[in-house]
């Protein structure tokens, strides 16, 4: 059992011996790695399946690579409101505006107003 699960044995204060099981915290973020400058950024939260697809599908024509984190019980249960039917899309900070503007042309997102 042991050789099956061998992080079980090590305590949590141990390192790992050789550094292809440690990740370098230098220059990396916690939830996508990399520098700060490069930590990607929401530009959008839409709500639904139908919405979240076209999102993805219009930004990957476009050339722009882009996550879209959505809940997995509202893929499951179809739900299109709150926060189980709600998705994030989240792009490279150099894209964003580009990305955004892209969402906008397509009617998913509504333009801010400028004040």
């Amino acid at each position: 059992m042991e050789q099956a699960l061998p992080w079980r044995s090590r305590s949590l204060d141990e390192q790992p011996a050789d550094d292809s099981e440690s990740q370098s915290a230098t220059g990396a973020t916690a939830r996508f790695g990399g520098d700060d400058k490069d930590t990607p950024v929401i530009i959008a939260v839409i709500h639904g399946p139908v919405e979240a697809a076209m999102a993805k599908d219009a930004l990957d024509e476009a050339g722009v690579p882009a996550y879209v984190k959505q809940h997995s019980l509202g893929r499951v249960y179809g739900l299109t409101v709150g926060a189980f039917g709600a998705a994030e899309v989240w792009v490279a900070p150099a894209l964003a505006d580009h990305a955004r503007d892209i969402l906008i042309g397509i009617g998913l997102v509504e333009p801010e107003e400028e004040s």
